[in-house]
């Protein structure tokens, strides 16, 4: 009788087993002996009579079961069928099922962990028939332990799991740069507590883990080349190079998608190149080339890492940007005064000015000169050597004076400083094409932003995605402002100024300010005096300052309305016309087409009707340039353009798959449409009705900036294209003004 109440928790399927049977626990591969067993009952039972499909789907319930009881499960033992991997029994035991294996006392570890073994009974077998069906062959739900209580249960092992919408959750979370613990807390508040959420912190970090694991299964640099190959798949501009040691380990790598290399047609003029500090476990150099927009907006123009800052890297990297770019060299380069840098500039970019950072020399002055922090003149001389001076002549007047004053003949740093003066003071550089630009400090916050994505243990392929994801947010933020733009109208301080009208009309906002501070301080803070009686040279003055030694001498050529200015803001700060219109036009195009292709991809009937449209197209401008090819015709042939014809074959899978641009037309794309031939529908004759002409005078302004001139000059040259005059800032919505 007493055996039998020992017993009678437990239930026996296969055959009544004995009292000894029962208690003893050595067929489990433990040593409990009798006395040591303490049975405890558990308050729900299971259901011993279902047959389950696959050992996912048993255990899974005896899980189920054993969260509602307040214990753990573990899988145990197992066997197979004679000759054959398929399994016959499968054990799963409570987590305190067993012991340890004792350890070598005389072993140092770091961390030795508590004993939660205690060698319970509780244990489910199940056999597998031949159909793979799962029964309960043996059940013994007793324990020697206690249960764990109502409020612990979510931190049991086996009950906890992320299940597919949280994991989606944090993996997003995650991923656009919020903390693990932040995401956790989020989804812990979100279902009213951990203990409901049914996965601890632990398991949420692991996950994160294991999916970035996931990545780089095959490893970090082939993981990246993957990505790079995927890349181009979908965006068949994408670019990327590689340089490998002798071992083939990645030294340095380089990478463009096509949206960045029509941005560079646009405004590669000038670049900011910089290197961040090192922020991954491979101890890689992250090297961004920045570029600026037409709204003064920072963007990517290519992304490198590199392992070593030296001139063989460098230059490797120069030539590998340059040869992707299409062999386009920029007109000015800004960066900090690394020796390899500079050195490695001058073999991959001899055509390119090579500027240096002003505020990089700012921030050593205090420390490498003393005077410079008790002589106000002094500092105020080197200040002015740096961008105050109009001419060489004045930078070398400039820089003796300083010398001069601070008692400075023999100072070793100045005189190095001195001896690359070109690089570094504006009166070297003023014909050379820079927007104005002193620093690198664009390319500084650039590699602040590098940095929020990257960390010390980092792989490559996070900081590449990661990087990605920077340069989809840069062009929402172009887009963005391309909308404003368009859907706003800039109204000039002076409304009755057709110059500041027109400027309004072609200039994003942002350019636009900066022409409209310009224009007022030009017309209202400078005295002009003439010198010759037929205009074409005269003296420009600040009005509070009429006497200065060196006043600006500006030579207007009223035959073809050119102005040439001593202070050379035209040159440093505007467009030569040698970009022409072409060069605008063609850029426009390009990008309008990748925005359309983008769009396009994905969907057979747009990309047939695309591929349709680029066939006739290219046929109707052929004709057109040979003179085949009236405008009426073109019409007429664009309005019968029949749907697309399912005889055409799908396209290869090779469009561009990049960030969208697209955007509403602004003004100046719809006068250059009706400035090219294919387009021009409308008649000539009304050319010039947009500008106004109201009678605005300024006493001190020459006859060039008056109204009546434009109209004159609009009048004589009615139906042909206007004189380029300036492109500032390298605007894609530049005009042609017209004087």
């Amino acid at each position: 009788m007493k055996c039998s109440e020992e017993i009678s928790p437990n239930i026996e399927i296969e055959e009544r087993m004995k009292c000894s049977e029962e208690i003893n626990i050595e067929d489990r591969g433990n040593d409990i002996q009798k006395s040591e067993v303490r049975f405890t009952g558990t308050s729900e039972g299971f259901n011993i009579s279902v047959a389950y499909k696959d050992e996912k789907e048993a255990y899974e319930a005896y899980c189920s079961y054993a969260h509602n009881n307040g214990f753990s499960v573990r899988k145990d033992h197992h066997s197979f069928w004679p000759n054959s991997r398929k399994i016959k029994t499968k054990d799963f035991v409570c987590s305190k099922a067993g012991f340890k294996k004792q350890s070598d006392l005389n072993s140092q570890k770091k961390c030795r962990r508590s004993e939660t073994r205690t060698g319970c009974p509780c244990l489910i077998r199940f056999s597998v028939d031949e159909d793979g069906n799962w029964i309960v062959k043996k059940f013994i739900e007793s324990h020697n332990h206690d249960l764990a209580r109502l409020e612990d249960r979510h931190l049991l092992r086996s009950c906890r799991n992320i299940d597919d919408e949280r994991a989606s959750v944090l993996k997003s979370m995650t991923e656009a740069g919020i903390r693990t613990v932040d995401a956790f807390s989020y989804l812990a508040d979100e279902v009213g507590g951990v203990e409901n959420l049914g996965f601890l912190k632990m398991d949420a970090y692991n996950f994160i883990q294991k999916e970035k694991r996931s990545k780089i299964e095959f490893g970090d640099t082939n993981a990246l080349i993957q990505l790079f190959k995927d890349r181009q798949v979908d965006d068949s501009m994408f670019a990327w190079d590689v340089q490998l040691d002798e071992f083939d380990s990645l030294l340095n790598f380089f990478w463009v998608d096509g949206m960045s290399r029509i941005d560079y047609d646009c405004f590669g003029d000038v670049v900011i190149f910089d290197t961040s500090y090192r922020l991954n476990k491979y101890n890689l150099v992250c090297a961004p080339f920045v570029g600026v927009n037409n709204h003064w907006q920072n963007i990517l123009l290519g992304v490198a890492f590199l392992s070593e800052e030296t001139i063989e890297s460098f230059t490797w990297l120069f030539t590998t940007f340059l040869r992707i770019m299409g062999d386009k060299h920029p007109l000015t380069i800004l960066t900090d005064q690394d020796q390899a840098m500079s050195r490695a500039i001058e073999v991959a970019l001899p055509h390119t000015r090579h500027r240096l950072c002003q505020w990089h020399i700012s921030k050593k002055v205090p420390s490498k000169v003393s005077c410079f922090n008790s002589n106000n003149k002094v500092r105020g001389l080197f200040y002015k050597c740096m961008s105050k001076c109009d001419s060489e002549v004045e930078f070398e007047r400039s820089w003796n004076e300083m010398i001069l004053e601070g008692n400075l003949q023999t100072h070793e740093w100045l005189g190095d400083l001195y001896k690359i003066r070109s690089k570094w003071s504006t009166a070297f550089n003023k014909e050379y094409f820079s927007m104005g630009i002193l620093s690198t400090q664009r390319s500084e916050s650039t590699n602040n932003v590098c940095h929020g994505i990257s960390k010390p243990t980092s792989s490559i392929t996070e900081c590449f995605l990661g990087l990605e994801k920077i340069i989809t947010n840069w062009r929402r933020n172009e887009q963005d402002e391309d909308h404003k733009c368009s859907q706003s109208e800039i109204v000039p301080v002076i409304r009755s100024s057709s110059i500041l009208k027109q400027a309004a009309r072609f200039y994003s906002r942002k350019l636009y300010s900066f022409f409209e501070e310009e224009f007022l301080q030009g017309v209202g803070g400078m005295s002009i005096d003439f010198v010759s009686n037929d205009s074409s040279k005269f003296l420009v003055n600040h009005t509070e300052n009429k006497d200065q030694s060196n006043p600006w001498v500006v030579h207007f050529d009223a035959s073809d309305c050119t102005i040439q200015c001593t202070c050379k803001k035209f040159e440093t700060m505007g467009k030569g016309s040698d970009s022409g219109s072409g060069f605008i036009f063609r850029n426009h195009i390009s990008r309008f087409a990748y925005q359309i292709s983008t769009r396009a991809q994905g969907n057979e009937l747009a990309e047939q009707y695309m591929l349709g449209a680029m066939k006739d197209m290219a046929e109707n401008i052929d004709l057109l340039v040979d003179g085949k090819m009236t405008n009426s015709n073109l019409i007429s042939k664009s309005k019968s353009r029949a749907a697309p014809v399912s005889a055409f074959k799908d396209p290869q899978k090779r469009r561009p798959k990049g960030i969208s641009n697209a955007r509403l037309k602004g003004y100046w794309e719809k006068k250059k449409q009706k400035k090219r031939p294919v387009m021009n529908v409308t008649n000539t004759s009304d050319k010039g009705k947009d500008i106004p002409s109201p009678d605005v005078y300024f006493p001190s302004m020459p006859e060039c900036f008056s109204d009546e001139f434009i109209n004159r000059r609009k009048t004589r040259e009615e139906g042909g294209s206007y004189t380029p005059y300036t492109r500032m800032m390298m605007d894609s919505f530049t005009s042609e003004f017209e004087f």
